[in-house]
């Protein structure tokens, strides 16, 4: 009966991961300092340095020239990024303009865009000349629409 020695060798197996699960445990227990106190949860922190989300304005420029979205980074060596201001309602959101750079304006139409605090960093989430940030799944909240000056048609 071939069966029974895969089903002793399955057994085993799960009897090993066991073991090494258990043994991975302790190390890593051990190092607490009150074993009575359950261990510290795993959170999320999007801040980079300064206290503000991503980094605040000062990562913003480069988020939006590594960008894709419209083809901001293809292009970036045309435009200025200027005017970012950060949601005061919600700092994970933030606006910024993309400038034609002198010379650059038959190449290059200025715009906006806005852009969300991720895991990863700020992600633009929309960029053009009108309706920025207004519908889809990557608009902001009607706060920081608002806040932001996004006009959006109704």
């Amino acid at each position: 009966m071939q069966g029974e020695g895969g089903a002793q060798k399955a057994g085993l197996v799960v009897l090993a991961y066991c073991l090494i699960g258990i043994a991975l445990f302790a190390v890593v227990d051990r190092d607490r300092a009150n074993k009575l106190e359950p261990a510290a949860a795993v959170t999320t922190d999007t801040t980079f340095g300064d206290d503000e989300p991503c980094g605040g304005v000062a990562t913003v420029r480069a988020a939006v020239r590594a960008s894709s979205v419209g083809g901001l980074s293809s292009t970036s060596a045309s435009y200025d990024v200027t005017d970012v201001r950060v949601a005061a309602s919600d700092p994970t959101w933030a606006r910024f303009a993309v400038v034609a750079k002198a010379g650059q304006e038959g190449n290059f139409q200025s715009g906006y865009g806005i852009v969300q605090c991720t895991l990863l960093g700020w992600a633009v989430n929309d960029v053009g000349s009108s309706g920025v940030g207004c519908d889809g799944g990557g608009a902001p909240p009607e706060a920081v629409r608002s806040e932001l000056g996004l006009e959006c048609p109704s």
